[in-house]
């Protein structure tokens, strides 16, 4: 298993646990606004996303879960496309404003570059339509 540790955070593959608290990010318009995640717009979509991606995946998505009461606040996740890899990531409301992306980030942006052996590490956002 894949899992990191920063001062204050737990970089590591997502759990059945963390089921509510991804639903509740990935529903919440704010936290969405601009990712791909705000197509996501029913329960059995969810499901099916928990399922494939958040589940399944456990080299390149991770959830930041904060090391004081271990909550989990968010997550990062690569989409990778030959040597460039896209980095995605999230946090809950509550979590906004304490410097928690750029502590994820660069753990793994090390990880991107020196495990995952990109060349290029980009952040993308979706606009609105």
């Amino acid at each position: 298993m894949t899992q990191f540790e920063t001062e204050r955070l737990i970089l590591r593959p997502m759990t059945a646990a963390d089921h509510d608290a991804l639903a509740d990010m990935l529903f919440d318009s704010q936290v969405v606004a601009y990712l791909r995640y705000r197509r996501v717009q029913s329960p059995a979509a969810f499901e099916q996303l928990f399922t494939t991606h958040f589940l399944a995946d456990t080299t390149t998505v991770f959830g930041i879960e904060r090391r004081r009461d271990h909550q989990l606040i968010g997550f990062y996740e690569f989409h990778g496309s030959g040597a460039t890899g896209e980095l995605t990531y999230a946090l809950s409301p509550a979590a906004w404003g304490h410097g928690y992306v750029a502590e994820a980030g660069n753990c793994l942006m090390h990880y991107g570059f020196e495990t995952l052996n990109y060349e290029t590490i980009e952040a993308h956002y979706e606009c609105q339509p």
